[in-house]
């Protein structure tokens, strides 16, 4: 890695990533209503919700608040995920998608997040997720309930 490349600069380089997806959104907002454009716009908000999420845990020294900003960012990735399927199915089909087929396909994504706030049995949040004192979030490749599943 080149020393060039400190944190300062990589927060400010998340952040212009910020701007590109939302500058992409604002673009686009008009055509909302055609197939795969709100999916379009859905995923190009959760890369920006993705790289300020990222930035802000860098940035930022808090533990507690790296915790906070941990379980938006780790429901962003599954979200983006979604989007990106229903932004395909509907440019394929050329048709969208209803408001109960896509609640459908959020649902998991939305346990998912309720799940990162209250923990149960160490499901998300392992005692191999530490944040350091300096606000950093250390976690494995692989943990919590897919870690057990992958290793039996």
């Amino acid at each position: 890695m080149s020393s060039w490349i400190t944190p300062s600069v990589a927060v400010f380089l998340m952040l212009l990533g910020v701007i590109g997806s939302t500058a992409s959104m604002y673009i686009i907002f008009e055509f909302r209503y055609n197939p795969g454009v709100l999916w379009f716009i859905v995923s190009m908000g959760t890369g920006a919700a993705w790289a300020f999420l990222f930035a802000m845990m860098t940035l930022i020294s808090s533990p507690t608040i790296t915790l906070i900003l941990a379980n938006f960012f780790w429901t962003v990735i599954p979200i983006a995920a979604v989007s990106l399927f229903l932004l395909a199915y509907e440019f394929v089909f050329n048709r969208t998608v209803s408001h109960r087929g896509a609640a459908l396909v959020f649902s998991p994504v939305a346990v998912f997040f309720i799940l990162t706030w209250f923990n149960p049995a160490n499901m998300i949040y392992t005692s191999e997720y530490t944040v350091t004192s300096q606000g950093f979030l250390d976690f494995p490749q692989i943990g919590g309930i897919i870690h057990v599943l992958v290793t039996q």
